[in-house]
């Protein structure tokens, strides 16, 4: 087993104004748990985000949100060629968030419960 987090915090404004610069992104972050086996791994992420209110004038303040993603992937070697084949499911509760930092947020929310199929040859 392993456990991985991250977190991250701008905090950027205008020199003279001190008013917020646009586009920061507010105080966010992740946390894991992975499971390690032979040549498989498992495991969950949950995604957070603060919610940003300071933004600049013409700038949309955006809640917070909570997003957990699930995953597993199997690698294998055919030969001189590494084969990994990934699978996951993001937003698995299907939650409606809108990220800061996407241009079109207030038009449209991040995606909905995705799947993902990946395979990987590394030769």
């Amino acid at each position: 087993f392993s456990f991985t987090k991250s977190i991250s915090y701008v905090n950027g404004f205008f020199r003279n104004s001190k008013k917020p610069l646009p586009q920061i992104p507010p105080l966010k972050g992740d946390f894991g748990l992975r499971y390690f086996r032979d040549n498989l791994s498992t495991g969950l992420i949950i995604e957070w985000s603060a919610a940003q209110n300071r933004v600049d004038e013409f700038e949309e303040r955006t809640s917070g949100f909570v997003i957990m993603n699930l995953f597993t992937q199997y690698i294998f070697q055919i030969g001189h060629i590494v084969n990994n084949i990934g699978f996951s499911i993001e937003n698995l509760f299907n939650k409606e968030y809108r990220n800061h930092l996407s241009r079109v947020k207030s038009i449209l929310p991040e995606a909905g419960i995705n799947f993902r199929l990946i395979y990987k040859l590394m030769i």
